[in-house]
């Protein structure tokens, strides 16, 4: 891998993880030695065992004179939380509550199965706007106060126009 500061987790864990799940094969338990390099990278595989998201154990080498093994487990649960698989799990749980989900522009309306979801028109727009994204697999979005995109005011005026049009039919 190349990284261009090794002292950066921010670089260092997403471009790990990514290789790690390019070599993974099913079935497997991967065994990582983390004595050897800086503590961001220490850090990164500890959080990455932690979290679930691969499956792997961790040994340290020390030094013998020392009276203890040269080679011991790394002893996790921190109680870091497991990031990763809650992640994926957010994922299934997105795309499952997305092949149930329908949006009725006419009426308009929004459906989770069967079930209606009651919403006043503001809520509407909004939740229209977020679905649409979601079902295109779009980057989420935060604002708040002023720091609004433009894409998003855009988008509210264009479907709250059309709510209003079809109120005045």
């Amino acid at each position: 891998m190349k990284i261009k500061d090794p002292t950066d987790h921010n670089e260092i864990y997403p471009k790990l993880l990514k290789y790690l799940e390019s070599v993974q094969k099913s079935g497997f338990t991967y065994t990582a030695a983390i004595s050897s390099g800086t503590p961001s990278m220490q850090a990164c595989w500890i959080l990455i065992a932690e979290s679930g998201a691969f499956p792997l154990k961790l040994v340290r080498s020390d030094d013998p004179k020392w009276g203890v093994p040269v080679v011991r487990k790394v002893k996790l649960s921190a109680a870091l939380p497991r990031i990763e698989k809650i992640k994926k799990e957010n994922i299934e749980l997105k795309k499952s509550a997305l092949e149930k989900l329908t949006i009725d522009k006419k009426k308009p309306e929004v459906r989770i199965g069967e079930k209606v979801i009651d919403l006043t028109p503001i809520e509407f727009v909004y939740y229209r706007f977020f679905a649409e994204r979601a079902r295109r697999d779009e980057e989420h979005l935060r604002f708040g106060g002023l720091d609004v995109r433009k894409n998003f005011i855009r988008k509210f005026w264009y479907i709250i126009a059309n709510l209003m049009l079809k109120v005045m039919d």
